[in-house]
């Protein structure tokens, strides 16, 4: 008897139906056997073996492709689809197979695809994956494109933990714990966050991890105190006039302002404009002296918030960034009028006025199409 004419007496399902005549086709004397198995065993699960026999026909990419949508736990749209597979150095081809086979099918709550449930069960481990680390890079490449679901990221902890080298591990860990402060679940990232950095070596990627974690506390309510911590924890071991290191002081000195405590935050900015300064990350030291100017103002003291906001200006002039030269001029103004300075505050206002016109117009410079 034909494998199709065995397939068909045994009137099954349509879906297990189908993954049997399309195993019958890539994979005869395996679909045979599957088939003599079942005849000698009526609890034989023909819609658990069916699907599992002809994924494994699949190469190792195409398999990690298969397993995506499981993996993220979120549809996966056709153009992602698209891109993983030539990130996985597979045909687009690829996807028309895994749909055609019935191995992945359309989501029912909206665009892009999903696993046949039956997939499911033995593609939810990271050990189930063939090829994990290829994957996660091209998962990771994808996020930093924006091809994934924004939160997607979040549900590939556990195979961060178990396949990431120490390299992709640094690169991952602050992707993920991104993503998991995304899906509202801070609580994960904080146990997934030690978790990374007790498998790292080096002080800057423990640093970086650590930072990541600071700066998803910082958006939560009611994690400040947690965010400070971590924020230290990370500058402590950042290496010495590096921008990380700056980037922590200045994370932690947003938190102290927030929170009121001025005096700390006065502290950290000082050490965030020292560092960005040292690494001629002009930007950020701006900003730091800006906040530092502005917190002269608010103390009184008129001569060092001038200072700083000077130093402002000079560092926004550097950095090419108008906007921030136009905030630090019109707080200059602001401290002239505190002292009675009409004409300077005037003088000082109309030149960041000036100034704000001068980054509006490199704006649309910038938008203009090139000339044909």
């Amino acid at each position: 008897m034909s494998l199709s004419a065995r397939i068909s007496r045994l009137q099954l399902p349509p879906d297990v139906t189908r993954f049997l005549r399309v195993l019958s086709e890539v994979d005869a004397p395996g679909c045979t056997r599957l088939l003599d198995d079942r005849a000698a065993s009526s609890t034989f699960a023909l819609e658990y073996w069916a699907p599992r026999m002809l994924a494994g026909a699949l190469s190792d990419a195409e398999f990690s492709l298969l397993a995506v949508p499981v993996l993220i736990r979120a549809a996966l749209p056709k153009p992602a689809a698209l891109m993983l597979a030539s990130r996985l150095g597979i045909p687009a081809s690829a996807v028309d197979r895994l749909l055609e086979w019935g191995l992945w099918r359309s989501a029912d709550d909206g665009p892009g695809y999903v696993v046949h449930p039956s997939v499911g069960s033995f593609v939810t481990e990271p050990a189930d994956i063939r090829a994990p680390e290829p994957l996660l890079a091209a998962l990771l490449a994808a996020d930093i494109a924006d091809e994934l679901p924004p939160t997607a990221m979040a549900e590939l902890a556990p195979l961060v933990l178990v396949v990431a080298a120490p390299a992709q591990l640094a690169a991952a860990a602050p992707v993920v714990i991104d993503a998991m402060q995304l899906a509202e679940r801070i609580d994960d990232a904080m146990l997934f966050g030690p978790a990374v950095v007790d498998r790292l070596a080096e002080d800057t990627a423990k640093a970086a991890v650590l930072f990541a974690l600071a700066e998803a506390l910082a958006l939560e309510e009611d994690r400040d105190v947690p965010a400070l911590v971590h924020y230290a924890m990370a500058a402590a071991l950042a290496p010495e006039d590096t921008e990380l290191r700056g980037w922590c002081r200045l994370g932690a000195a947003e938190l102290h302002l927030e929170r009121g405590e001025l005096e700390d935050a006065g502290v950290a900015l000082a050490a965030a404009h020292r560092v960005f300064v040292t690494v001629q990350a002009w930007g950020p030291a701006g900003e730091a002296a800006t906040s530092l100017g502005a917190l002269g103002i608010v103390a009184k003291r008129w001569e060092t918030a001038r200072d700083w906001l000077q130093e402002a200006v000079a560092l926004g002039g550097k950095g090419g960034d108008l906007d921030a030269v136009a905030d630090a001029q019109d707080l200059l103004a602001e401290v002239e009028r505190t002292q009675g300075r009409w004409a300077a505050a005037e003088a000082l206002a109309a030149e960041a006025a000036k100034t704000r016109a001068l980054a509006v117009e490199g704006v649309e410079d910038d938008e203009e199409p090139d000339a044909l």
